[in-house]
């Protein structure tokens, strides 16, 4: 979606215009190129007056768009946080009802250590686990956000110079037309620059291949933060649990907390 929206204001701010004052080479044109070129100093105005208007509703567009999307984005990292504090809560809930389940069983004093060693334990490995999550998403939102301040840095500077080029190029097309220059001479020359400033374009589209290209750099790194954050809280949990039902000769029913690679409820 932004990227349709910048390309139309890049179009409308930059292309239009040479397309707009282009001398036309069709046959059903050619006949009028000359009597346009002579009116092209009397429709300046009423000509570039409209692209004007139409480039400010583009730019109405993207920065409507860019408060949308930056609305969402706020709204889904809350609602992330707010259902993983609620699966750790509940997570919490089916672990001390396990832990007093074992004391309950536990009727020497080494099966009752054990269990408070168990609860240690896992307390610990849990505490360590969601650290290690907190930090990934946390790194992750922030590279994130890096990402899309520097996209829209790129965009936004492309936006203007595209838009100080044509300005330059109309301010002098009007001084030429008030300095009594050939129209035809001042069309030529005012589409000429115009043109040039079509490489803002490719800057635009340069900066939203290196967004997509970085932001799967980031989703890659979370990810093997999340993998490597599991795989550490299985390894403790197994010891944990083979600890226990040395001590009490099983583990009471207890399962070590679900764990999947991609959670970040843990």
């Amino acid at each position: 979606m932004m990227k349709k929206l910048i390309g139309g204001f890049l179009a409308i701010a930059v292309l239009m215009p040479a397309f707009a004052f282009a001398q036309g080479e069709t046959p059903e044109r050619k006949t009028q190129s000359t009597g346009t070129a002579e009116n092209f100093c009397t429709t300046l105005e009423a000509r570039t007056a409209k692209i004007a208007e139409r480039s400010g509703k583009e730019m109405e567009k993207i920065s409507l768009h860019r408060a949308e999307r930056d609305g969402k984005l706020v709204e889904r990292r809350t609602e992330h946080d707010a259902k993983r504090v609620d699966m750790r809560t509940k997570r919490d809930t089916t672990i001390e009802a396990h832990i007093a389940k074992l004391t309950a069983r536990a009727l020497s004093d080494a099966q009752k250590a054990a269990v408070v060693t168990f609860q240690t334990a896992i307390t610990q490995a849990i505490a360590v686990r969601r650290a290690a999550i907190d930090k990934a998403v946390s790194d992750f939102q922030s590279a994130l956000q890096g990402l899309m301040t520097d996209r829209k840095t790129a965009v936004d500077q492309a936006l203007v110079k595209a838009k100080t080029d044509y300005d330059a190029a109309l301010a002098k097309a009007k001084a030429d037309c008030a300095a009594g220059v050939a129209p035809k001479t001042i069309r030529q020359a005012f589409t000429t620059a115009v043109k040039a400033s079509r490489t803002r374009s490719e800057s635009v589209r340069a900066a939203q291949e290196k967004f997509k290209t970085e932001f799967e750099k980031v989703k890659e790194a979370r990810k093997i933060a999340f993998e490597s954050a599991h795989k550490n809280f299985r390894a403790v949990m197994e010891k944990a649990r083979m600890d226990l039902k040395s001590a009490m000769g099983n583990a009471g029913g207890i399962t070590p907390p679900a764990t999947t690679t991609t959670s970040t409820a843990q």
